[in-house]
Protein backbone atom coordinates (compact mmCIF):
# COMPACT_ATOMS: atom_id res chain seq x y z
CA UNK A 1 0.00 0.00 0.00
CA UNK A 2 1.49 3.56 -1.12
CA UNK A 3 1.85 5.92 1.37
CA UNK A 4 -1.05 8.50 -0.09
CA UNK A 5 -3.26 5.04 -0.69
CA UNK A 6 -3.10 4.97 3.37
CA UNK A 7 -3.38 8.54 3.92
CA UNK A 8 -6.46 8.67 1.76
CA UNK A 9 -8.14 5.69 3.45
CA UNK A 10 -7.46 6.89 6.82
CA UNK A 11 -9.29 10.03 5.81
CA UNK A 12 -12.48 8.17 4.90
CA UNK A 13 -12.04 6.01 8.12
CA UNK A 14 -11.48 9.04 10.67
CA UNK A 15 -14.97 10.57 8.66
CA UNK A 16 -17.03 7.12 8.44
CA UNK A 17 -15.79 6.87 12.35
CA UNK A 18 -17.32 9.93 13.64
CA UNK A 19 -20.40 9.36 11.26
CA UNK A 20 -20.98 6.13 12.88
CA UNK A 21 -21.06 8.11 16.70
CA UNK A 22 -23.63 10.67 14.57
CA UNK A 23 -26.39 11.32 14.07
CA UNK A 24 -28.58 10.37 11.06
CA UNK A 25 -28.31 13.46 8.60
CA UNK A 26 -31.31 15.44 7.54
CA UNK A 27 -29.99 15.97 3.88
CA UNK A 28 -33.53 16.48 2.73
CA UNK A 29 -33.59 19.66 4.23
CA UNK A 30 -29.62 20.77 4.10
CA UNK A 31 -29.69 23.84 1.90
CA UNK A 32 -28.10 27.09 1.02
CA UNK A 33 -24.90 27.05 2.81
CA UNK A 34 -23.84 23.75 4.29
CA UNK A 35 -21.05 22.40 6.31
CA UNK A 36 -19.39 19.61 5.07
CA UNK A 37 -15.73 17.91 6.35
CA UNK A 38 -13.80 16.35 3.57
CA UNK A 39 -10.10 15.74 2.54
CA UNK A 40 -8.75 19.14 1.83
CA UNK A 41 -5.07 19.91 0.49
CA UNK A 42 -3.73 22.13 3.77
CA UNK A 43 -0.24 22.72 2.11
CA UNK A 44 2.20 21.48 -0.57
CA UNK A 45 3.14 18.34 1.77
CA UNK A 46 -0.27 16.78 2.85
CA UNK A 47 -3.72 16.36 2.82
CA UNK A 48 -6.49 16.69 6.08
CA UNK A 49 -9.58 16.37 6.78
CA UNK A 50 -11.43 19.54 7.24
CA UNK A 51 -14.98 21.21 7.41
CA UNK A 52 -15.88 23.59 4.90
CA UNK A 53 -18.67 25.40 3.79
CA UNK A 54 -20.81 24.66 0.28
CA UNK A 55 -22.65 27.65 -0.58
CA UNK A 56 -25.92 27.41 -2.86
CA UNK A 57 -26.85 23.70 -1.73
CA UNK A 58 -30.21 23.37 -3.30
CA UNK A 59 -30.28 19.50 -2.81
CA UNK A 60 -27.81 17.37 -0.53
CA UNK A 61 -29.10 14.29 -1.28
CA UNK A 62 -27.36 14.50 -4.73
CA UNK A 63 -24.52 17.35 -3.76
CA UNK A 64 -26.31 19.66 -6.49
CA UNK A 65 -26.44 23.33 -6.15
CA UNK A 66 -25.37 26.57 -7.62
CA UNK A 67 -21.74 24.93 -9.02
CA UNK A 68 -22.11 21.72 -10.05
CA UNK A 69 -24.40 18.84 -11.52
CA UNK A 70 -23.62 15.56 -11.01
CA UNK A 71 -23.84 12.17 -13.09
CA UNK A 72 -23.58 8.67 -12.41
CA UNK A 73 -21.83 6.73 -15.15
CA UNK A 74 -23.47 9.09 -17.43
CA UNK A 75 -24.19 8.53 -21.17
CA UNK A 76 -24.43 11.62 -23.68
CA UNK A 77 -26.66 12.96 -26.33
CA UNK A 78 -23.51 14.74 -27.95
CA UNK A 79 -24.55 17.65 -26.59
CA UNK A 80 -25.02 17.17 -23.14
CA UNK A 81 -24.67 14.44 -20.19
CA UNK A 82 -27.64 12.12 -19.77
CA UNK A 83 -28.47 10.02 -16.65
CA UNK A 84 -29.24 9.84 -13.24
CA UNK A 85 -27.42 11.65 -10.29
CA UNK A 86 -25.56 10.06 -7.80
CA UNK A 87 -27.21 9.71 -4.62
CA UNK A 88 -25.25 11.29 -1.70
CA UNK A 89 -24.85 9.74 2.34
CA UNK A 90 -24.32 11.65 5.18
CA UNK A 91 -24.21 11.62 8.74
CA UNK A 92 -24.11 14.81 10.76
CA UNK A 93 -22.70 16.21 13.80
CA UNK A 94 -23.07 19.43 15.45
CA UNK A 95 -24.36 20.89 12.00
CA UNK A 96 -21.56 19.43 10.34
CA UNK A 97 -22.35 16.49 7.44
CA UNK A 98 -19.78 13.79 7.00
CA UNK A 99 -19.57 11.45 3.80
CA UNK A 100 -20.10 7.91 4.74
CA UNK A 101 -18.97 6.38 1.13
CA UNK A 102 -16.57 6.93 -1.60
CA UNK A 103 -18.85 8.63 -4.33
CA UNK A 104 -20.14 11.07 -1.30
CA UNK A 105 -16.77 12.10 -0.80
CA UNK A 106 -16.13 13.03 -4.14
CA UNK A 107 -19.37 14.41 -4.47
CA UNK A 108 -18.65 16.93 -1.80
CA UNK A 109 -15.48 17.68 -2.82
CA UNK A 110 -15.68 18.49 -6.13
CA UNK A 111 -18.19 20.80 -5.63
CA UNK A 112 -16.18 22.59 -2.76
CA UNK A 113 -13.21 23.55 -5.80
CA UNK A 114 -15.80 24.14 -8.19
CA UNK A 115 -17.08 27.06 -5.96
CA UNK A 116 -13.68 28.00 -5.51
CA UNK A 117 -12.86 27.99 -8.86
CA UNK A 118 -15.93 30.30 -10.12
CA UNK A 119 -14.69 32.34 -7.57
CA UNK A 120 -11.21 32.56 -8.83
CA UNK A 121 -13.15 33.17 -13.06
CA UNK A 122 -14.99 36.17 -11.69
CA UNK A 123 -11.86 37.54 -9.95
CA UNK A 124 -9.49 37.35 -13.16
CA UNK A 125 -12.45 38.30 -15.96
CA UNK A 126 -13.47 35.22 -16.82
CA UNK A 127 -17.08 35.05 -14.51
CA UNK A 128 -18.71 35.00 -18.01
CA UNK A 129 -17.38 32.53 -19.82
CA UNK A 130 -18.57 29.32 -18.39
CA UNK A 131 -21.76 28.55 -17.78
CA UNK A 132 -23.09 27.11 -13.87
CA UNK A 133 -24.00 24.60 -12.66
CA UNK A 134 -21.06 22.30 -14.21
CA UNK A 135 -21.78 19.13 -15.34
CA UNK A 136 -19.48 16.54 -13.58
CA UNK A 137 -19.68 12.96 -14.80
CA UNK A 138 -18.43 10.67 -12.05
CA UNK A 139 -17.35 6.66 -12.84
CA UNK A 140 -17.33 7.86 -16.37
CA UNK A 141 -17.01 4.42 -18.72
CA UNK A 142 -15.04 5.21 -21.96
CA UNK A 143 -14.48 2.21 -24.16
CA UNK A 144 -10.94 1.44 -24.91
CA UNK A 145 -9.62 -1.74 -27.42
CA UNK A 146 -8.20 -3.28 -24.01
CA UNK A 147 -11.14 -2.78 -21.98
CA UNK A 148 -12.38 0.50 -20.02
CA UNK A 149 -10.29 3.95 -19.44
CA UNK A 150 -9.21 4.43 -16.03
CA UNK A 151 -7.15 6.57 -13.56
CA UNK A 152 -8.29 9.60 -15.74
CA UNK A 153 -9.70 12.96 -15.46
CA UNK A 154 -10.81 15.17 -18.65
CA UNK A 155 -13.01 18.16 -19.74
CA UNK A 156 -15.01 17.58 -22.70
CA UNK A 157 -16.23 20.24 -24.85
CA UNK A 158 -18.99 18.63 -26.78
CA UNK A 159 -20.41 17.96 -23.72
CA UNK A 160 -19.26 21.10 -21.53
CA UNK A 161 -18.37 18.73 -18.80
CA UNK A 162 -15.68 17.70 -16.64
CA UNK A 163 -15.29 13.53 -16.51
CA UNK A 164 -13.89 11.43 -13.88
CA UNK A 165 -12.77 7.61 -15.10
CA UNK A 166 -13.08 4.96 -12.32
CA UNK A 167 -9.53 5.21 -10.32
CA UNK A 168 -7.85 1.85 -9.47
CA UNK A 169 -4.28 3.15 -8.04
CA UNK A 170 -3.16 2.81 -4.63
CA UNK A 171 -2.55 7.03 -4.61
CA UNK A 172 -4.90 9.75 -3.67
CA UNK A 173 -7.86 9.23 -5.94
CA UNK A 174 -7.75 11.96 -8.35
CA UNK A 175 -12.22 13.30 -8.09
CA UNK A 176 -10.29 14.56 -4.87
CA UNK A 177 -6.98 15.65 -6.16
CA UNK A 178 -7.41 19.84 -6.02
CA UNK A 179 -5.04 20.66 -8.61
CA UNK A 180 -6.25 18.18 -10.68
CA UNK A 181 -9.38 19.64 -10.74
CA UNK A 182 -8.32 23.26 -11.05
CA UNK A 183 -6.38 21.38 -14.29
CA UNK A 184 -9.62 20.41 -16.02
CA UNK A 185 -11.51 23.39 -14.99
CA UNK A 186 -9.05 25.86 -16.90
CA UNK A 187 -9.44 23.19 -19.97
CA UNK A 188 -13.52 24.50 -20.32
CA UNK A 189 -11.77 28.32 -19.86
CA UNK A 190 -9.28 27.48 -23.37
CA UNK A 191 -11.96 25.57 -24.89
CA UNK A 192 -14.64 28.34 -24.80
CA UNK A 193 -11.77 31.15 -25.47
CA UNK A 194 -9.75 29.58 -28.05
CA UNK A 195 -10.67 26.20 -29.52
CA UNK A 196 -14.04 26.88 -30.46
CA UNK A 197 -12.40 29.29 -32.81
CA UNK A 198 -9.59 27.54 -33.91
CA UNK A 199 -12.27 25.08 -35.27
CA UNK A 200 -14.83 27.12 -36.80
CA UNK A 201 -11.69 29.29 -38.32
CA UNK A 202 -9.70 25.93 -40.19
CA UNK A 203 -6.53 25.93 -38.26
CA UNK A 204 -6.61 22.88 -36.62
CA UNK A 205 -7.09 19.52 -38.62
CA UNK A 206 -9.04 17.81 -35.74
CA UNK A 207 -12.13 18.92 -33.62
CA UNK A 208 -10.46 19.11 -29.69
CA UNK A 209 -13.31 18.81 -28.04
CA UNK A 210 -10.74 17.02 -25.36
CA UNK A 211 -7.35 17.64 -24.69
CA UNK A 212 -6.44 14.28 -23.23
CA UNK A 213 -5.37 10.97 -24.68
CA UNK A 214 -7.69 8.95 -26.16
CA UNK A 215 -11.06 10.78 -24.49
CA UNK A 216 -14.15 11.13 -25.68
CA UNK A 217 -14.58 11.70 -28.92
CA UNK A 218 -11.98 14.20 -29.81
CA UNK A 219 -10.20 12.93 -33.03
CA UNK A 220 -13.40 13.85 -35.37
CA UNK A 221 -12.48 15.79 -38.41
CA UNK A 222 -13.45 19.50 -38.15
CA UNK A 223 -16.67 20.14 -39.94
CA UNK A 224 -14.78 22.48 -41.75
CA UNK A 225 -12.05 20.81 -42.97
CA UNK A 226 -12.11 19.82 -46.44
CA UNK A 227 -9.85 16.69 -48.37
CA UNK A 228 -9.22 18.79 -50.75
CA UNK A 229 -6.84 20.84 -48.18
CA UNK A 230 -3.06 21.05 -49.41
CA UNK A 231 -0.57 19.12 -48.02
CA UNK A 232 1.18 22.73 -46.69
CA UNK A 233 -2.06 23.65 -45.25
CA UNK A 234 -2.62 20.34 -43.30
CA UNK A 235 1.04 21.31 -41.71
CA UNK A 236 0.09 23.93 -40.48
CA UNK A 237 -2.76 23.20 -38.76
CA UNK A 238 -1.26 19.59 -37.41
CA UNK A 239 1.22 22.54 -36.15
CA UNK A 240 -1.48 24.71 -34.78
CA UNK A 241 -3.20 21.41 -32.79
CA UNK A 242 0.44 20.79 -31.53
CA UNK A 243 0.92 24.18 -30.23
CA UNK A 244 -2.43 24.97 -28.99
CA UNK A 245 -2.94 21.18 -27.17
CA UNK A 246 0.75 21.86 -25.58
CA UNK A 247 -0.53 25.50 -24.52
CA UNK A 248 -3.55 24.06 -23.07
CA UNK A 249 -1.97 21.59 -20.94
CA UNK A 250 1.13 23.68 -19.95
CA UNK A 251 -1.53 26.92 -18.74
CA UNK A 252 -3.80 24.00 -17.39
CA UNK A 253 -0.61 22.89 -14.88
CA UNK A 254 0.20 26.39 -13.70
CA UNK A 255 -3.34 26.77 -12.66
CA UNK A 256 -3.14 23.32 -10.94
CA UNK A 257 -0.21 25.51 -8.59
CA UNK A 258 -1.91 28.55 -8.52
CA UNK A 259 -4.91 26.63 -6.51
CA UNK A 260 -2.36 24.91 -4.58
CA UNK A 261 0.55 26.31 -4.60
CA UNK A 262 2.10 23.18 -5.16
CA UNK A 263 4.65 22.53 -7.93
CA UNK A 264 4.05 18.44 -7.95
CA UNK A 265 0.44 18.38 -7.10
CA UNK A 266 0.57 15.19 -9.84
CA UNK A 267 2.18 13.20 -7.02
CA UNK A 268 -1.15 12.22 -5.14
CA UNK A 269 -2.67 10.81 -7.75
CA UNK A 270 -0.10 9.76 -10.18
CA UNK A 271 3.20 9.69 -9.48
CA UNK A 272 4.84 8.45 -12.26
CA UNK A 273 4.43 12.35 -14.08
CA UNK A 274 6.22 14.21 -12.18
CA UNK A 275 9.51 13.75 -13.17
CA UNK A 276 8.42 15.25 -16.27
CA UNK A 277 5.30 17.33 -15.33
CA UNK A 278 6.83 19.19 -12.19
CA UNK A 279 6.43 22.82 -12.21
CA UNK A 280 10.16 23.41 -11.15
CA UNK A 281 12.44 25.83 -13.38
CA UNK A 282 16.04 24.95 -13.13
CA UNK A 283 18.31 27.93 -13.97
CA UNK A 284 19.42 25.90 -17.38
CA UNK A 285 15.52 25.69 -18.54
CA UNK A 286 15.16 29.07 -18.05
CA UNK A 287 14.38 30.42 -21.89
CA UNK A 288 14.04 27.07 -23.05
CA UNK A 289 11.14 25.85 -25.28
CA UNK A 290 9.59 24.28 -28.11
CA UNK A 291 10.29 26.58 -30.69
CA UNK A 292 8.56 26.72 -34.22
CA UNK A 293 10.85 25.29 -36.32
CA UNK A 294 11.25 22.68 -33.32
CA UNK A 295 7.61 21.64 -33.50
CA UNK A 296 7.48 21.87 -37.21
CA UNK A 297 10.01 19.26 -37.05
CA UNK A 298 8.18 17.07 -34.74
CA UNK A 299 5.25 17.25 -37.15
CA UNK A 300 7.51 15.90 -39.92
CA UNK A 301 8.80 13.11 -38.21
CA UNK A 302 5.39 12.35 -36.69
CA UNK A 303 4.17 12.11 -40.41
CA UNK A 304 6.58 10.02 -41.88
CA UNK A 305 6.93 7.50 -38.51
CA UNK A 306 3.21 7.63 -37.24
CA UNK A 307 0.04 5.87 -38.30
CA UNK A 308 -1.81 7.31 -35.45
CA UNK A 309 -0.64 11.12 -36.12
CA UNK A 310 -3.02 12.82 -33.18
CA UNK A 311 -2.13 10.36 -30.63
CA UNK A 312 1.53 11.52 -30.86
CA UNK A 313 0.85 15.08 -30.87
CA UNK A 314 -1.45 14.64 -27.94
CA UNK A 315 1.78 12.56 -26.06
CA UNK A 316 3.87 15.43 -27.78
CA UNK A 317 1.80 18.49 -26.15
CA UNK A 318 3.55 18.12 -22.83
CA UNK A 319 6.51 18.47 -24.24
CA UNK A 320 5.20 21.78 -25.88
CA UNK A 321 3.03 22.87 -22.53
CA UNK A 322 5.75 22.22 -19.66
CA UNK A 323 8.08 24.69 -19.93
CA UNK A 324 5.14 27.35 -20.13
CA UNK A 325 3.82 26.41 -17.13
CA UNK A 326 6.98 26.43 -15.23
CA UNK A 327 7.79 29.87 -16.97
CA UNK A 328 4.24 31.24 -15.69
CA UNK A 329 5.21 30.02 -12.18
CA UNK A 330 8.44 31.51 -12.29
CA UNK A 331 7.19 34.78 -13.84
CA UNK A 332 4.60 35.00 -10.78
CA UNK A 333 7.49 34.59 -7.79
CA UNK A 334 9.28 37.31 -9.67
CA UNK A 335 6.36 39.55 -9.48
CA UNK A 336 5.63 38.97 -5.97
CA UNK A 337 9.66 39.42 -4.99
CA UNK A 338 10.25 42.49 -6.81
CA UNK A 339 6.28 44.20 -6.00
CA UNK A 340 6.44 43.23 -2.62
CA UNK A 341 3.07 41.63 -3.72
CA UNK A 342 1.85 38.63 -1.96
CA UNK A 343 1.57 35.22 -3.54
CA UNK A 344 -2.26 35.80 -3.69
CA UNK A 345 -2.06 38.68 -5.74
CA UNK A 346 0.90 38.08 -7.82
CA UNK A 347 -1.28 34.48 -8.91
CA UNK A 348 -4.37 36.65 -9.32
CA UNK A 349 -2.12 39.39 -11.70
CA UNK A 350 -0.95 36.74 -13.67
CA UNK A 351 -4.24 34.61 -14.25
CA UNK A 352 -6.02 37.64 -15.04
CA UNK A 353 -2.68 38.30 -17.52
CA UNK A 354 -3.52 34.63 -18.96
CA UNK A 355 -7.07 35.40 -19.44
CA UNK A 356 -6.28 38.09 -21.75
CA UNK A 357 -3.96 36.45 -23.51
CA UNK A 358 -6.54 33.77 -24.14
CA UNK A 359 -8.61 36.50 -25.73
CA UNK A 360 -5.88 37.62 -27.79
CA UNK A 361 -4.94 34.36 -29.14
CA UNK A 362 -9.03 34.09 -29.88
CA UNK A 363 -8.77 37.01 -32.08
CA UNK A 364 -5.19 35.99 -33.82
CA UNK A 365 -7.35 32.80 -34.78
CA UNK A 366 -9.80 34.55 -36.63
CA UNK A 367 -7.12 36.42 -38.75
CA UNK A 368 -4.44 34.22 -39.41
CA UNK A 369 -4.20 33.13 -43.06
CA UNK A 370 -4.64 29.29 -43.89
CA UNK A 371 -0.90 28.84 -44.63
CA UNK A 372 0.08 30.74 -41.17
CA UNK A 373 1.29 29.36 -37.93
CA UNK A 374 0.82 30.79 -34.35
CA UNK A 375 3.54 32.09 -32.89
CA UNK A 376 5.24 29.71 -30.73
CA UNK A 377 6.80 32.38 -28.23
CA UNK A 378 3.30 33.97 -28.25
CA UNK A 379 2.84 33.42 -24.20
CA UNK A 380 6.35 34.91 -23.73
CA UNK A 381 5.25 38.15 -25.99
CA UNK A 382 2.17 38.55 -24.65
CA UNK A 383 3.84 38.53 -21.22
CA UNK A 384 6.60 41.15 -22.11
CA UNK A 385 3.61 43.27 -24.15
CA UNK A 386 1.42 43.28 -21.17
CA UNK A 387 4.39 44.29 -17.96
CA UNK A 388 5.48 47.18 -20.68
CA UNK A 389 1.64 48.37 -21.19
CA UNK A 390 1.41 47.98 -16.96
CA UNK A 391 4.79 49.76 -16.40
CA UNK A 392 5.37 46.98 -14.20
CA UNK A 393 8.44 45.65 -15.73
CA UNK A 394 11.79 45.47 -13.75
CA UNK A 395 15.25 44.47 -14.28
CA UNK A 396 14.20 40.59 -12.75
CA UNK A 397 11.13 40.54 -14.89
CA UNK A 398 13.41 42.07 -18.06
CA UNK A 399 16.31 39.85 -17.99
CA UNK A 400 13.70 36.72 -16.94
CA UNK A 401 11.50 37.30 -20.13
CA UNK A 402 14.76 38.40 -22.63
CA UNK A 403 15.78 34.47 -22.10
CA UNK A 404 12.51 33.40 -23.74
CA UNK A 405 12.17 36.17 -26.41
CA UNK A 406 15.90 35.94 -27.50
CA UNK A 407 15.46 31.85 -28.02
CA UNK A 408 12.78 32.23 -30.38
CA UNK A 409 13.36 31.69 -34.11
CA UNK A 410 10.93 34.40 -35.46
CA UNK A 411 11.87 37.53 -33.18
CA UNK A 412 14.37 39.80 -32.52
CA UNK A 413 16.78 40.24 -30.37
CA UNK A 414 16.23 42.41 -27.08
CA UNK A 415 17.86 43.41 -24.36
CA UNK A 416 17.04 45.58 -21.21
CA UNK A 417 17.37 49.14 -20.68
CA UNK A 418 15.75 52.03 -18.33
CA UNK A 419 14.41 54.73 -20.32
CA UNK A 420 13.10 57.52 -17.89
CA UNK A 421 13.37 55.92 -14.88
CA UNK A 422 11.58 52.87 -16.38
CA UNK A 423 13.29 49.26 -17.11
CA UNK A 424 12.30 48.27 -21.13
CA UNK A 425 12.92 45.79 -23.84
CA UNK A 426 14.50 46.90 -26.61
CA UNK A 427 15.29 45.25 -30.39
CA UNK A 428 18.83 44.85 -31.07
CA UNK A 429 19.07 43.03 -34.13
CA UNK A 430 17.79 39.72 -35.77
CA UNK A 431 18.68 35.90 -34.69
CA UNK A 432 19.06 32.84 -36.80
CA UNK A 433 15.75 30.61 -37.11
CA UNK A 434 16.20 28.04 -34.47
Amino acid sequence: MSKNEYCFLLLIFVSSFVASCSEKSNTEKAEGSVSVQIPVQDSADAYSLKTVTLLGIADMKTVAGSFTKFFYSPGSTGSELTGKAPMAHFAETGSVFFPTDYISAQMATIYYHMQNLAAFDNQIGAGSVNTWPRAVGLETIIKEEDGFRKNNAFYDGQTDAMMFVPFTNQDLPISVNAGIIAHEHFHSLFYKLVLKTAVQNNKVLTNAASIHDGASLELKPASKMQNQNTEAVQKVQLYNEAYLRGVNEGIADFWGWTYTEDINFMKWSLPAYVGDRTLALSESGIGRYQTKSGIEIQIDNFQATSSEIHNSIMSYSYTVGTPHARFLKMLTNIYANETKATIANAKLKVAQDVILFLKSLQQNLTSLKDDQGLAADGLFQFMADQRAKDKTMTDQTCQFLAKYLNYAAEKSQVKCETKDNQVVLTSTSSVASK
